[in-house]
């Protein structure tokens, strides 16, 4: 039996990080949940996830617009490095983007299951329940 579900949020925007918090919440159930302010910082989380076999995120949502990684670099990066060991984990973009461009080019990517766009936030209990 799968121990409770992990989700990562990768977001350098507090207040958002903040709002997803509290849907998460809401649900009624407790879910591992870790923020992230940067995609540097993910990958080197996930990493040492990957790394010593724990905590692996089941669900990571991804910010497509922050400064230094934007979340396309960090999408790239993930693929690279970490595709094959996170393989059973859904990612889901979540960006202030309602460019279609964007979310073209999101697909392109085989490890994100969806776009989401700020500031309609994802129905968390249909993207946890997978």
């Amino acid at each position: 039996m799968k121990a409770s579900k992990s989700i990562l949020i990768i977001d350098d925007d507090e207040i958002n990080n903040f709002i997803i918090r509290k849907r998460i919440n809401s649900l009624g159930t407790s879910f591992a949940t870790k923020y992230l302010l940067s995609g540097e910082s993910a990958l080197s989380y996930l990493h040492d996830c990957v790394t010593s076999e724990r905590n692996l995120p089941n669900v990571v949502l991804v910010d497509i617009q922050m400064p230094g990684m934007d979340g396309f670099e960090f999408l790239e990066q993930f693929e690279k490095r970490f595709e094959q060991q996170l393989s059973e984990t859904s990612l889901y973009v979540l960006s202030a983007s309602a460019n279609p461009n964007d979310k073209e080019r999101a697909a392109t990517y085989k490890c994100v299951k969806g776009y989401f766009t700020k500031p309609m936030l994802p129905n968390f209990n249909m993207i946890i329940e997978y």
